[in-house]
């Protein structure tokens, strides 16, 4: 809130009452305080200039086409304005509590000559249009890997708010695409799994049944020598052996060969996870990319309303401290 030393020549009683000095065609405007004077205190009403525009935010590019009304307030700087009447001025972010009539309940500080003026008004206004027009803009957040643009008004934080659904359908869009990638790897490596199963299967029935044959043979041969008959079965016997040898080393291969392919599914689980797990980690919002845009209004759509004479409530303490209550 502003606080400043008030000289007595603005304080004191005035022959003319400083509303009467205001060119006729000018609007003047009153605002109600918004404190109690206080036992002790004075209300003065000080002349501010009021201004009013109204901008248009238009880019088809980000999908911004927004209408934005501005109040601004200019303070006189002791009697008179400054030369840059707007570069000083107070955007106002609430709509002031204007009232009608004027009120008697106060007193009116000395109006400088720059308000006497009816012409200085319209330099005013196009002042004006050129100060919005140069220091307004609408910020608005680019995400160049969604392809998205905020909204008027939204903060980056809630923009990333927004993008939150729309970054995990493409994060599900993604792990879909990369599911079906290692899909039919997955699926021949399980049917190679499936056959390997099968063949060890295979492989340790032969190798049971030549053992089998190989204890048979063996054991005729051994009795036909202990009763002292000749048999013709020693070299079958011996066939029979190495028949049972082969049938064990291909059980050991077929076991080797299945050690490999799951060996082999494994490591593309575990790369199927870590793609799965990176894939995650750069599509989120987190780690997309913001780029903050800033918008200007367009020139030719600014209109600027009629400027008027504001009367603004200040309480004057018994030192001549002045402090502003609207």
């Amino acid at each position: 809130m502003t606080v400043k030393r008030w000289s007595r020549y603005e304080t004191q009683k005035h022959e003319i009452d400083p509303k009467q000095l205001i060119p006729t065609d000018i609007i003047q405007r009153y605002v109600e305080p918004a404190e109690r004077v206080g036992e002790g205190n004075r209300l003065l009403y000080r002349p501010a200039l009021f201004g009013s525009g109204r901008l248009h935010f238009v880019r088809a590019t980000y999908k911004v086409d927004k209408w934005v009304e501005l109040d601004v307030l200019a303070h006189a700087s002791g009697d008179e304005m400054p030369n840059e009447i707007w570069e000083e001025a107070e955007l106002l972010e609430h709509p002031l509590d204007f009232i009608k009539p004027a009120p008697d309940d106060g007193e009116f500080a000395d109006v400088g000559s720059g308000f006497q003026k009816a012409k200085i008004y319209k330099t005013w206004e196009r002042a004006l249009k050129e100060f919005l027009y140069r220091k307004q803009s609408m910020t608005i957040w680019k995400c160049a890997d969604l392809k998205q643009y905020s909204e008027p008004g939204e903060t980056l934080g809630d923009f990333k708010v927004r993008l939150e659904l729309m970054v995990s359908e493409k994060r599900d869009e993604e792990t879909e695409k990369l599911r079906k990638k290692y899909a039919k790897r997955f699926s021949t490596l399980r049917d190679k799994i499936r056959r390997a199963e099968n063949r060890i299967e295979k492989e340790e029935a032969q190798y049971d049944q030549s053992k089998w044959n190989s204890r048979m043979s063996w054991g005729s041969t051994l009795i036909g020598a202990v009763l002292g008959r000749r048999s013709t079965r020693t070299l079958t016997s011996m066939r029979a052996s190495s028949r049972s040898s082969k049938e064990k080393d291909d059980v050991h291969r077929a076991k080797e060969n299945m050690n490999d392919l799951q060996e082999k599914f494994e490591d593309l689980e575990r790369d199927f996870n870590e793609a799965t797990a990176e894939l995650a980690e750069k599509i989120s919002v987190e780690n997309l990319e913001f780029e903050a845009l800033n918008l200007p209004p367009r020139k030719s759509d600014i209109s600027i309303e009629p400027l008027s004479v504001c009367w603004l409530p200040w309480r004057v303490d018994s030192d001549g401290i002045a402090e502003a209550i609207y």
